[in-house]
């Protein structure tokens, strides 16, 4: 771990980190799973759309977009359940891993308080991180799939019980990133292939 961000870490107590595209870089492997769940239908998904519309969006949001997208009424409930049918059946295929700076901090800061704040589901969640044997190393779990993450990041204590300023945000989004330094948060970001070059914050983990 280079000496840059062990210094802004070890000055912090509590570590929030995304799931997508920040623990896991399975940004690419969501995009193959838009674009089979568009397929069904007869549409097909471009990257540019993906990253305009689709990546870094609750479902809500994803569902209006590809309404919006396509001009078709897409049915909300199936879309709930097709999109996390999919992404396992594409992750037996790809095998994603945790980021490598992921380990690094484990090894490194092995009693700081680690959290998950992620638009995925609480089901989702425990099933990729317990398949990583890693679950039992977060304290809490946050899930913003149905509620908007800068409102959880506005009332951050409400959720863990502690302050802003004495956390690390790990994001792979760039509005989240500029919003939580604004909250008084310490901002990494995470790169990867659909925000090279896009993010500014406190210290950059550049692309594995």
């Amino acid at each position: 771990m280079k000496k840059e961000l062990f210094d802004l870490l070890n000055s912090k107590d509590n570590f929030i980190f995304d799931f997508d595209g920040t623990l896991t870089n399975n940004e690419p492997l969501q995009y193959l799973v838009h674009v089979k769940n568009c397929k069904q239908y007869g549409f097909e998904l471009s990257k540019e759309d993906f990253k305009k519309l689709i990546i870094h969006q609750q479902i809500s949001v994803i569902h209006q977009n590809l309404c919006n997208l396509f001009n078709y009424n897409f049915d909300f409930e199936k879309l709930k359940k097709d999109l996390p049918a999919f992404y396992k059946e594409i992750v037996e295929q790809y095998e994603p891993k945790l980021n490598s700076y992921f380990l690094d901090i484990l090894s490194e800061f092995p009693n700081k308080k680690l959290y998950v704040l992620s638009n995925e589901s609480e089901e989702f969640l425990k099933y990729y991180l317990s398949k990583w044997n890693v679950l039992f190393k977060f304290t809490k779990l946050i899930s913003s799939y149905t509620t908007s993450k800068f409102k959880i990041l506005d009332n951050i204590k409400e959720y863990i019980g502690e302050n802003s300023n004495t956390c690390v945000i790990f994001e792979d989004a760039q509005k989240y990133l500029t919003y939580a330094k604004n909250q008084g948060f310490t901002t990494v970001g995470v790169e990867h292939e659909f925000n090279k070059g896009d993010l500014v914050a406190d210290y950059i983990i550049e692309e594995e």
